[in-house]
């Protein structure tokens, strides 16, 4: 699959939080072009090569970074269907989390709300406040302000490094409540919203 890949990385999330917040883009379509044989070959990636890492153009990372959001989606669906087992619950639920934002990302509301609400976590590890994120998120997707606003206050009052980058994310989705969730997400209607990101 040939494909020019764009400058814009994905966005972070609490697992590899830096700080910053790109905007995601939407490649054409004609070239977000995935085969069989991609799938195929992304199902003997390991997890991190797949979801972290751009070593090839048809990773979820790389799909991501290029703006084929429709593509992402797809590849990672297949690779939850048939990659290698996720080990443990924080991979497994970030692997969920991915696969939903993608499809937000490519427009498919109702489908993405389903899958992020699978993506809470039992144990709660590190100090991080992933479920107020992935609840935060789905109630912007449901269009639940009330609740989104709840779980932004939540995530605000904490000191986490993660906890601040991913409430500056729901600050936005408040922010451009009106606007899709590509847009929304992204690093201008962070900054509109008057959050400003956490620099350590």
């Amino acid at each position: 699959m040939t494909r020019v890949l764009a400058s814009t990385a994905l966005l972070a999330l609490a697992a590899c939080a830096t700080g910053k917040y790109p905007t995601p883009v939407a490649a054409p379509a004609e070239q977000c072009r995935l085969t069989q044989d991609d799938l195929i070959a992304n199902r003997s990636l390991s997890w991190s090569d797949f979801d972290q890492r751009q070593n090839t153009q048809t990773t979820w990372s790389a799909l991501g970074a290029a703006g084929c959001h429709e593509a992402a989606a797809t590849a990672y669906a297949d690779y939850l269907a048939f990659g290698p087992p996720i080990p443990g619950e924080r991979f497994q639920t970030t692997a969920r989390f991915h696969l939903g934002r993608s499809l937000a990302y490519a427009g498919r509301t109702e489908e993405a709300a389903r899958i992020i609400a699978t993506a809470r976590r039992e144990t709660e590890v590190g100090g991080l406040h992933w479920n107020d994120y992935v609840q935060g998120t789905v109630a912007f997707l449901r269009r639940d302000r009330a609740t989104l606003m709840a779980r932004q206050t939540s995530l605000a009052a904490h000191s986490g490094f993660s906890d601040r980058v991913n409430a500056g994310v729901l600050a936005g989705l408040l922010h451009c409540w009106d606007r899709p969730y590509l847009e929304a997400a992204g690093s201008g209607c962070i900054a509109a919203s008057g959050y400003r990101a956490p620099t350590e």
